[in-house]
């Protein structure tokens, strides 16, 4: 299972949700400055993934930095958009080492 965000870009200098916002550059993918919907997050499955980029809906592009991905992470555990489902997810996958790029809460 994986975790999943949507990015959208900044209209009218307003992001609906402030907690991570991303400049443009931070990725190839990201040519305006943007921001995490934390409030649109779900769990995919792999499938659920492959089956979307086989179908056009999902562009493959190249990784984030660790840097902008550690920020996109810690978003999820400090917004409020995101409901205690979600979260318990990303704690759960910290704690089983699933993501030991990012800190467990102190």
């Amino acid at each position: 299972m994986i975790l999943s965000v949507n990015c959208s870009s900044i209209k009218n200098e307003k992001a609906l949700d402030e907690t991570c916002i991303l400049k443009a550059g931070t990725h190839e993918f990201i040519t305006r400055d943007s921001f995490i919907f934390y409030r649109h997050i779900k769990i995919d499955s792999l499938d659920e993934i492959k089956a979307n980029i086989e179908a056009g809906y999902f562009i493959q592009k190249a990784l984030i930095n660790d840097e902008a991905y550690q920020q996109i992470l810690k978003g999820v555990l400090s917004s409020k958009s995101v409901t205690p489902r979600y979260k318990r997810f990303l704690k759960n996958a910290i704690r089983q080492s699933a993501c030991p790029d990012i800190l467990a809460e102190p």
